[in-house]
């Protein structure tokens, strides 16, 4: 795992995980004959904070003579780039430093403990991922070429902070793991202690479940997918999934040599859900030159018989569209997304709402009179536009985009919602300006916004 010569470059935070662990290597360096340093992160989170636990664990290896790099990015900039949560573009952002820190061959060491291992497995499992997600961390692997290890996982986290005790060693707390907003600090705070009063062995089962998914699922895998598969190196398919010979399997086979697919052609995808396998199976189904957009900028696409992955082309956008049906009063309508979970509802409107309407970006009111007619969810389209004042002016979306300085990837992400060519509200940004409610409004269509992750 660590060879004489070696360089270690630790994930520093300042958290008690991440000093235990340097604490630990730090004490094998001469030992096992390996250079140690630290990368600390300031993600632009969390402020004053965030500065005061980075400068934290500079000082720490300073104190043990460890060469330590500070690095501050923007992750809320990034995640708005790309598309992300804050949580995913913190991460990539993290292993960019750790990776460039490490040079051509160094090792990068971070301090997932058990706790982690399995708050991991159970939102990949109510996401719906795959056997290979559901494997979850490893504590080997490689990211960007750069071997990854995980020495602490499995260690449970009272043993980490009684270390710590041991060795009269301070460290930070992040404010933000106690945020419940967050989907994995909710598993952490309110699903694990639930289960570790059935049993308290909890953890410990759901570690060794994952890691009998990581002994076998791989495998199992690539043996099921041979019958299906067919390499096609010459052209831009890499691989493809022959479609006669898998529409006529039965479902739930059908659905593993998806699942097997999707995780050996995009391989820097954190987990495949159940989502992506629905769609794969469906597009099977709908005959040759027909597509459907995936993560990462990838497609899946039918062609002479076969499926194969491609990335996106740029100058194509998504072409799809969800009619919205006509609601009754008190009717809740939910539709989701690669990247959104919406809920619409329609009520009636109350004296006091005129003046309470909801001013979020993920929450709106609709006046259900002035939009009911032929809405739908869609992608961005020529010709769009929105209603930008009271008196009726229009604005084209592709100038909005413009002006905004919203990047050519992530107009193409959006979702509008929308009436032919007319633009109500694009999802999570700008609400157009006709649409809202008044003292005249009668009846309230409520929506609001979730992200998938």
């Amino acid at each position: 795992m660590i060879r004489q010569k070696d360089t270690v470059v630790l994930g520093l935070s300042g958290g008690g995980d991440s000093v235990c662990l340097f604490l630990l290597l730090a004490s094998l360096q001469e030992e096992l004959g390996f250079q140690l340093k630290t990368v600390t992160v300031e993600h632009g989170i969390r402020g004053k904070e965030s500065r005061r636990d980075a400068d934290f664990a500079a000082m720490l290896s300073a104190d043990h003579k460890v060469p330590c790099r500070m690095v501050s990015v923007d992750a809320p900039a990034y995640a708005k780039e790309l598309g992300l949560s804050m949580e995913e573009a913190a991460r990539k952002l993290r292993y960019r430093a750790l990776c460039e820190a490490a040079g051509a061959d160094g090792v990068i060491a971070v301090a997932h403990h058990a706790m982690d291992q399995a708050e991991t497995f159970l939102y990949r499992l109510i996401r719906g991922s795959g056997p290979k997600g559901l494997g979850g961390m490893y504590p080997v692997s490689r990211v960007d070429g750069h071997v990854l290890i995980r020495p602490l996982l499995s260690v449970m986290p009272e043993q980490i902070t009684a270390f710590l005790a041991e060795e009269q060693q301070a460290f930070c707390t992040d404010s933000t793991n106690r945020d419940l907003t967050y989907a994995r600090n909710r598993i952490r705070q309110k699903v694990l202690p639930e289960l570790m009063k059935i049993n308290p062995q909890a953890v410990l089962h759901i570690c060794q479940a994952a890691g009998k998914l990581r002994a076998g699922g791989q495998e199992m895998g690539e043996a099921l997918l041979q019958e299906y598969l067919v390499e096609e190196a010459a052209s831009e398919k890499g691989s493809a999934l022959l479609i006669g010979r898998l529409a006529g399997v039965e479902k739930n086979l059908r659905e593993q040599v998806l699942y097997a697919y999707l995780e050996k052609e995009m391989p820097g995808m954190k987990d495949v859900t159940s989502k992506h396998v629905q769609l794969l199976g469906e597009l099977l189904f709908a005959g040759t030159g027909k597509k459907v957009d995936l993560p990462f900028g990838m497609e899946a696409v039918t062609e002479y018989g076969t499926l194969f992955l491609r990335k996106r082309r740029e100058e194509e956008t998504a072409d799809w569209e969800v009619f919205v049906p006509l609601l009754e009063e008190g009717e809740l309508w939910s539709v989701s997304t690669d990247m959104w979970e919406i809920r619409m509802k329609r009520r009636a409107a109350k004296p006091e709402d005129a003046g309470h309407f909801p001013r979020k970006n993920y929450t709106k009111w609709f006046d259900y009179d002035k939009i009911k007619n032929g809405l739908s969810l869609r992608p961005r389209r020529n010709g769009d536009f929105f209603v930008i004042d009271q008196e009726g002016h229009r604005r084209k979306l592709k100038d909005y985009f413009i002006d905004e300085k919203i990047p050519r990837q992530e107009r193409d992400r959006l979702l509008l919602l929308a009436s032919n060519e007319k633009v109500y509200w694009i999802l999570g940004r700008r609400m157009a300006a006709d649409c809202g409610i008044d003292p005249g409004t009668k009846e309230i269509l409520e929506i609001s916004i979730y992200r998938n992750d």
